[in-house]
């Protein structure tokens, strides 16, 4: 992506001279290759986010967080909101955060309205768990302790 007279790569999120020959040189570089691979199965991903959330959305209209929103910004909201979920930010604290996530251009609502995003993270989360542990023997031990075998 060039901007401002400068060629910016979205996969290493490096500037790249605008030479012919620093363009070829970046682009064939085994770091580059692993970037575009990442950004790749992300793009594919976020297809899938799109193509759930747009589902459900339709298919539930009355639900806060779909309506008259773009399939990207409801990925957008589903990523902060799995973000928080992963690192234990509880999703009110996004309303204090709101002004500097806003500043990337996206759209983000009251935490209120993020809410309803919780169980589809959570659906997606038990659909990724199975495909990883298909097929793998698992042993679960539960010692009968009510604080998780915490002390």
């Amino acid at each position: 992506m060039v901007s401002q007279g400068k060629l910016l790569c979205k996969a290493c999120k490096t500037e790249v001279p605008l030479i012919k020959s620093s363009i070829k040189k970046h682009i064939t570089t085994s770091k580059h290759e692993d970037n575009m691979s990442k950004l790749k199965l992300r793009h594919s991903a976020d297809n899938e986010i799109k193509v759930f959330l747009s589902d459900y959305f339709r298919d539930n209209p009355d639900e806060a967080g779909g309506t008259n929103v773009s399939p990207e910004t409801l990925v957008y909201r589903y990523r902060v909101v799995a973000a928080c979920l992963k690192n234990g930010v509880p999703i009110e604290k996004l309303d204090g955060l709101r002004p500097i996530f806003e500043e990337a251009g996206k759209s983000l609502v009251h935490s209120s309205c993020l809410r309803p995003f919780i169980p589809k993270v959570e659906e997606q989360e038990i659909y990724r768990l199975r495909d990883e542990l298909a097929k793998q023997f698992i042993t679960i031990v539960f010692d009968g302790r009510e604080s998780g075998g915490v002390e």
